[in-house]
């Protein structure tokens, strides 16, 4: 095959996703103000995101603080300064370690639930049966989904240091 035509084929299909980006994109835009009367579907949502991710997020936190400080007390023990291990470990992992294990953790957890709620929901055919009540999908699962993931982004807060 002519490899402009092949070039051209592509460039075709990428801007018709790129198109069906957008036009998804302004879909939820669209129906946000509206998402934002459901109060409830944005509460629950906040709490499958952010309260059900608190577990993993300690859990973590705890074995991380653990192993500093046990690297903290080994590298203390040689000046005699074992008091200090408390204070150490905790600005260690509180200032430091803290915010990028919290913002990982969260991602993934929050992530993947919501990746495999809505796979789920596209695989039983969930979001068509809606379309077949006059419930639109869009606006009743992904938007309140959106607006609390879109809310959450770690990227545009900053961490005191």
């Amino acid at each position: 095959m002519n490899p402009i035509r092949e070039l051209w084929k592509s460039l075709k299909e990428t801007l018709q996703d790129l198109g069906a980006i957008t036009r998804f994109l302004l879909r939820l835009i669209a129906h946000s103000p509206r998402a934002l009367l459901r109060f409830e579907l944005i509460v629950q949502q906040v709490f499958n995101s952010g309260a059900l991710s608190l577990v993993i997020i300690m859990l973590s936190g705890l074995f991380v603080g653990m192993v500093l400080g046990l690297q903290g007390f080994q590298l203390l023990q040689r000046f005699g300064s074992e008091e200090a291990l408390g204070t150490a470990a905790t600005i260690g992992l509180v200032k430091e370690l803290g915010p990028v294990v919290t913002a990982l953790l969260f991602a993934g957890r929050a992530g993947t639930a919501l990746a495999s709620e809505l796979g789920l929901m596209r695989a039983t055919d969930q979001l068509s049966a809606m379309e077949m009540m006059a419930v639109d999908p869009i606006q009743r699962v992904v938007v309140p989904r959106f607006l609390v993931e879109s809310s959450r982004c770690p990227c545009s807060r900053r961490s005191s240091v």
